[in-house]
């Protein structure tokens, strides 16, 4: 009966580290492509304060955080399938 229930778990297994595959690979992308956008959010911001352009340089620092945001969920979303990964991976070993 335990043989049909870790046979059972495969297909999920698969599904959960395919998906792992692809947050991770998502969230690597996004993290140097987030490092670049940082370099390009910086020379608005910097301009908007030296002619006191206030307003435009909170949008521009809102745009940078909303960018460290979507990074942090990807990643919490990486570390719950791989979490969720191992287990399924623990409870077929075992």
């Amino acid at each position: 009966m335990r043989i049909i229930a870790k046979m059972a778990l495969l297909p999920v297994i698969a599904v959960v580290t395919v998906a792992w595959l692809l947050s991770a690979l998502a969230s690597r992308i996004y993290s140097i492509t987030h490092g670049f956008l940082w370099v390009l959010l910086l020379i608005p911001i910097i301009l908007a304060c030296c002619f006191q352009m206030w307003q435009n340089a909170m949008v521009f620092l809102a745009l940078g955080i909303a960018g460290y945001i979507i990074l942090l969920g990807m990643t919490v979303v990486e570390v719950l399938l791989d979490t969720l990964r191992a287990m399924l991976l623990n409870v077929v070993a075992v």
